[in-house]
C-alpha cells in the first residue's frame, strides 16, 4: 500500500512541475513528464505502482492540461490518442522495467550460487579425509541455507549416523533424523521446503 501511495505522491509531483513549466514555458508536450514519472516509478518501485502512475498519469493531464480544464471531459478527439499512447507507454515500460529487474535478481542469484559452488569447490580440494570433506560439506551447507546443518551415512542395516554437524555439538531433532531416514530409504526429498 505504501508503495501505491508514493506512487500517487509521485503522479502529484509531476502535476506540480508541469504546471509550473506550463508557465514558464508554453511546452505542448507535457505527456513525457508523465512517461518519466512512470519510468521512475517502474525502477525504484516495482510493476503495480508503474501501472498505477501510468493511469493517475492520464487523469492528471486530462484534468489539469486538457480543455476543457479542471473537469475529465474532453472536447478534442486527439487527445483521446495520447491517452491511449500514455497508457500504452507506460504499461510496456513498467513491464520491460520489470523484466529487467526480474533478470537482475536472477543474475545476482547466479552469481552467489557460483560463488559457492567455487568455495565447495576450493575447500574440498584442500580436505585431507573423508571427516574434513564431511564437515566441509555441512558448513557450506549450513552457510548457504543459514540454519543448522547435518551430514549423514547410511549403513547396510539402513541406520544412519551422524559424520558432520554446523555448527559443532549440536544435536539432530529425532523427528528430524526420523524425516532422513525415511528419504534414504525413499530415495526422496522430504520434508518442509
Amino acid at each position: 500500500m505504501r508503495n501505491y501511495l508514493f506512487a500517487t505522491l509521485l503522479v502529484a509531483a509531476t502535476t506540480l512541475l508541469a504546471t509550473g513549466v506550463r508557465a514558464v514555458f508554453p511546452v505542448p508536450d507535457l505527456q513525457v513528464l508523465y512517461l518519466m514519472t512512470v519510468v521512475l516509478t517502474a525502477v525504484w518501485i516495482g510493476r503495480g505502482p508503474a501501472i498505477a502512475a501510468a493511469v493517475l498519469g492520464v487523469v492528471a493531464y486530462d484534468f489539469f492540461f486538457v480543455p476543457p480544464f479542471l473537469t475529465l471531459a474532453v472536447s478534442d478527439v486527439q487527445y483521446f490518442l495520447s491517452f491511449a499512447m500514455m497508457f500504452g507507454i507506460g504499461i510496456l515500460v513498467s513491464e520491460l522495467t520489470a523484466r529487467l529487474r526480474r533478470q537482475e535478481q536472477e543474475s545476482r542469484l547466479r552469481e552467489e550460487r557460483t560463488a559457492v559452488l567455487y568455495a565447495l569447490s576450493r575447500d574440498l580440494g584442500t580436505a585431507e579425509d573423508a571427516t574434513a570433506v564431511a564437515l566441509v560439506v555441512a558448513r557450506h551447507a549450513s552457510e548457504l541455507f543459514g540454519a543448522e546443518a547435518f551430514l549423514l551415512q547410511g549403513d547396510r542395516e539402513g541406520a544412519l549416523s551422524v559424520l558432520s554437524e554446523v555448527p559443532l555439538g549440536t544435536t539432530l531433532d529425532p523427528k528430524e533424523q526420523a524425516v532422513a531416514k525415511w528419504a534414504f530409504e525413499h530415495g526422496r526429498l522430504a520434508g518442509a521446503g
